[in-house]
């Protein structure tokens, strides 16, 4: 199964441990911490593996409480500076600073509406799942806008909506 963002992993955490405190009036706010992605993280996105490390993270989560409807919102701003290392040539490493916002709104039926701007890494080791977002398998930096609607899997059920460029990582760490 692919993930959106790193960024995206350490917000169900976040919402995970902070859902039943967020029942009061305020958001909920929390940080997320530089992280290190290695190569089961990765399986089957590149020829080879490939490992992420930040060296540096700046990234705010706000859980909104729930909605009158059940919906709940989860905010997630800032962003990390990263370097991407094709593991089976360290020399081929790749130095990324990758900064926007998130917004991820978790309806009562269980999914998830997801809109993203700025700059997000996508990766994809699932040809069908890759194939909702107009891509293949691979590794992918996002600029621009991403609007999508998924299940409780992050699995996209209809195509996703990118407007902006899109970066193979994957061809630029052979």
């Amino acid at each position: 199964m692919r993930r959106l963002v790193p960024l995206l992993l350490a917000a169900l955490l976040a919402l995970a441990v902070t859902a039943p405190v967020a029942a009061g009036g305020k958001p909920e706010k929390s940080n997320n911490d530089p992280i290190v992605q290695g190569p089961d993280v990765f399986a089957g996105t590149c020829e080879f593996p490939v490992q992420l490390e930040d060296h540096f993270a700046s990234s705010r989560n706000l859980l909104f409480p729930s909605a009158d409807d059940g919906s709940q919102l989860l905010f997630i701003t800032g962003g990390y500076m990263s370097t991407f290392t094709n593991l089976a040539e360290p020399e081929n490493n790749l130095d990324l600073s990758f900064f926007g916002r998130l917004e991820l709104l978790f309806q009562p039926d269980g999914t998830i509406d997801v809109r993203g701007s700025g700059q997000a890494i996508f990766w994809f080791n699932d040809a069908d799942d890759a194939a909702m977002y107009g891509l293949e398998t691979g590794i992918y930096l996002v600029k621009g806008r991403v609007e999508v609607s998924v299940d409780e899997n992050f699995i996209a059920h209809e195509p996703a909506k990118i407007r902006g460029t899109v970066t193979d990582i994957c061809a630029l760490l052979r």
